[in-house]
């Protein structure tokens, strides 16, 4: 506050300097030192106008599409991270305001770090066609130099598995849940629904891991050498492991909830085994209207809504377990 009549007369003629005689309407830019303000202008705007190009844009064949997108730089990379905003498959052209670098997908689901071999650089920006799944996301990196590094774990593919034939799991699944949590040890069901739609209270209110299993048959003339197979589990709450054939294929965490089976999978009889994990909701639901002595679990957590904290027996209960429909996709 020192001298701050005049420190006042400073910043006033420090602003009629900057602003000039913008007035937004009839003059919106002032030339400043070597640079320029503007007034009821945004951003886009100034940049298209001076030829400055989006940092990413895209060009795709849908109208809904909604992409988000980060830009990082090193010393010597470009990294973005791009995510799928919407519940579909997406194919589009990510167009990238980087040249003269050498682009790879880096995988956040698998950690592989994948070589490109479809892009064009026209000496002002990158263009690479990619591939989402609903909801998914991609790191594209720039790096100065060309590709070839050890640990590059593969060729990138933006083309979409479509399938040429499919095979719908019917039939019936034994089911089999921990001893000593309130729910049968085994269950034949004939289809699959939510656990939380059970008659029976073991199985409506249980939290944890069941596993699910069942035989089936894959058509040996389904199987050739160029043939990629997939198994499509369809409707998931919320995590599952899958192992076909006593061989682990992973965890699968997000829709879609898919896998490749190719390796794995044999002409004939396959064993498939599900193991599905719910969230801890449901348990507590159900204890809830028990008695404490005829509890399985304890918490301090007065209901699942921190805002309006209901209680756990008055909150509904959520869809849990292997909901489907379960199928083997065959495609190229």
């Amino acid at each position: 506050m020192k001298n701050y009549k005049e420190r006042d007369l400073e910043i006033q003629k420090l602003a009629v300097k900057l602003w000039g005689s913008l007035d937004g309407q009839t003059i919106v830019e002032n030339h400043y030192g070597n640079g320029k303000v503007f007034w009821n202008k945004n951003l886009k705007e100034v940049l298209m106008e001076r030829n400055v190009g989006s940092d990413f844009n895209f060009k795709s064949g849908s109208d809904s599409i909604n992409m988000d997108f980060i830009h990082r730089r090193t010393a010597s990379e470009d990294i973005y991270f791009l995510s799928n905003k919407t519940d579909g498959t997406e194919n589009i052209n990510g167009i990238f305001r980087v040249s003269g670098r050498v682009p790879e997908i880096w995988d956040p689901e698998t950690g592989n770090i994948l070589s490109i071999d479809q892009y064009v650089d026209d000496g002002k920006s990158t263009t690479i066609p990619l591939l989402f799944d609903q909801q998914g996301s991609l790191f594209v990196v720039f790096r100065k130099h060309a590709t070839g590094e050890q640990f590059l774990s593969g060729k990138y593919n933006p083309d979409p598995f479509i399938p040429a034939g499919e095979i719908e799991m019917a039939g019936s699944w034994e089911i089999n849940f921990p001893p000593g949590w309130g729910a049968p040890e085994h269950a034949k069901i004939t289809e699959l629904i939510s656990w939380s739609d059970s008659d029976n209270p073991g199985i409506k209110y249980f939290s944890g891991i069941v596993t699910y299993n069942k035989t089936f048959n894959i058509p040996e003339e389904l199987i050739s050498g160029d043939a990629i197979i997939r198994l499509n589990l369809g409707e998931v709450h919320e995590v599952a492991e899958v192992y076909l054939n006593s061989e682990s294929l992973g965890i699968l965490w997000k829709p879609p909830y898919t896998v490749d089976i190719t390796k794995a999978s044999k002409p004939g009889e396959n064993q498939l085994i599900i193991e599905v994990a719910n969230t801890w909701n449901n348990r507590l639901v159900g204890e809830a209207h028990l008695p404490e002595n005829e509890r399985f679990t304890k918490t301090n957590i007065t209901g699942p809504n921190w805002q309006t904290r209901i209680p756990w027996k008055d909150s509904p209960l959520l869809p849990s377990g292997l909901l489907g429909p379960v199928s083997i996709q065959v495609g190229n």
